[in-house]
């Protein structure tokens, strides 16, 4: 499972987009992000790319998180968590460790999917 603070078709594998797939996607609340985050442990894979973000993240989910830059190339039957950063600024304030107030983290949950015909 992938970690991440922000979705793409970007992200996608060709395969994904050349072939018959369905992206799920649904919103879920922060304990079920962080149950979810609990059960994938080891396997649970920042692709989180700003470093105040992966704290953030960390101390909301309760598991550890790297910022990592990285090309993603999300293929058939992957999923990943997805934490939208929301709030009066664009970007999260350079230093944060926690959400500033008026600010939220939306988490959603995406599986990829191949579609059976």
């Amino acid at each position: 499972m992938h970690l991440l603070n922000g979705f793409s078709f970007n992200m996608l594998h060709p395969t994904v987009l050349e072939g018959a797939h369905h992206i799920l996607m649904r919103e879920i609340p922060l304990q079920e992000a962080q149950e979810t985050a609990q059960r994938a442990g080891c396997c649970l894979v920042s692709a989180v790319d700003h470093a105040d973000m992966a704290g953030v993240f960390e101390a909301l989910l309760g598991v550890p998180v790297s910022m990592s830059r990285q090309k993603l190339s999300l293929a058939s039957g992957v999923w990943a968590l997805v934490g939208q950063y929301s709030g009066p600024r664009l970007r999260l304030p350079k230093g944060a460790t926690v959400l500033p107030e008026g600010c939220a983290v939306k988490w959603i949950l995406i599986k990829i999917d191949r579609r059976i015909e």
